[in-house]
């Protein structure tokens, strides 16, 4: 019997998933790249701890170099522009950017939407993930907006929607008896250009407008 086909190739891929897994999880901040910057910079030190900042200006491969090396307790964080009204957020957590403990928060304090986009094979062997996931800046809860997306692993597919259907949605789909049919790729790739998002082309990424690096040492102990 013939393997499944992947829920996302490599060459479909941001940089043909080169960079994986800090390409894996795409994030995206309805905000310029230095608002959503200082942002995060407000936001690190009222919790005590010391962040800098560096202004980058370079192709987005050796933009996104600067994350090395990947830490578990994710020290780095990058801000890049794009041709559009979003920023890409990306940090050095080993296991892709790692979105519930910075992108919430961080939406509410900006008071923007974010968006995140996940496609391809996990670090965890025989894992693969599509998703699709808008956070608003209001309310409480993990998922303040809606999500949607399909998980693979080992051969059991899960598939959830959480929150209020966005008007772009292909509801049809989500009927389908097959549950690696409700949600694919292409859906994945059309949903985010509902929302002026390309996150899988290279070209919508602009780090040569000027790019935010973020890093960030261990907290202060506070009197």
């Amino acid at each position: 019997m013939r393997p499944a086909p992947p829920l996302a190739s490599l060459e479909q891929l941001l940089l043909g998933g080169a960079l994986a897994p800090l390409t894996t999880h795409l994030v995206f901040l309805e905000c310029p790249a230095h608002v959503a910057a200082e942002g995060f910079r407000a936001w690190r030190g009222e919790t005590g701890q010391e962040c800098g900042s560096a202004r980058l200006a370079a192709p987005l491969q050796d933009v996104l170099g600067h994350l090395h090396p990947l830490r578990f307790d994710a020290r780095r964080h990058l801000f890049v522009p794009t041709v559009g009204r979003w920023t890409a957020y990306f940090n050095n957590y080993p296991l892709g950017t790692n979105v519930d403990s910075v992108v919430p928060p961080l939406a509410g304090i900006l008071g923007v939407r974010a968006v995140q986009v996940t496609a391809g094979p996990l670090p965890d062997e025989g894992e693969e993930l599509l998703e699709f996931t808008v956070f608003n800046p209001e309310g409480t809860g993990p998922v303040t907006g809606r999500s949607v997306g399909l998980r693979n692993t080992r051969g059991w597919w899960r598939f959830w929607r959480l929150g209020t259907p966005l008007p772009f949605e292909d509801l049809a789909a989500y009927r389908d008896r097959r549950r690696k049919r409700r949600f694919t790729y292409d859906h994945l790739v059309a949903y985010s250009a509902a929302l002026g998002l390309s996150p899988f082309d290279s070209t919508f990424y602009t780090p040569g407008q000027g790019a935010w690096l973020v890093s960030c040492g261990p907290r202060l102990l506070r009197l």
